[in-house]
C-alpha cells in the first residue's frame, strides 16, 4: 500500500515538473524567436529583400501552426 502511495505521488511530480519544463522551454523558444528572427525578418523587409522575407515568413507561419496543432 505504501508503494502505491509512493508510485502516485511520484508520478504527480514528475508529471507537474514536465509540464513546467514544456512551459519554460516554450517561452524561451519565444523569447529567442521574438529577439532574434522577428528584428532579422523586419530588417529584410525594410532593406527591400521582401522576396527573401516573405517565403521566410510564410515558411515560419506554416511550421508554427503544424506545431500548435
Amino acid at each position: 500500500m505504501i508503494t502505491f502511495l509512493f508510485l502516485v505521488f511520484l508520478f504527480g511530480i514528475l508529471g507537474r515538473l514536465l509540464c513546467f519544463t514544456c512551459k519554460a522551454t516554450w517561452s524561451i523558444m519565444k523569447m529567442v524567436m521574438f529577439m532574434v528572427i522577428f528584428p532579422l525578418v523586419v530588417v529584410m523587409m525594410i532593406s527591400g529583400l521582401i522576396y527573401i522575407a516573405l517565403p521566410i515568413l510564410v515558411v515560419t507561419g506554416i511550421i508554427g501552426l503544424l506545431r500548435h496543432i
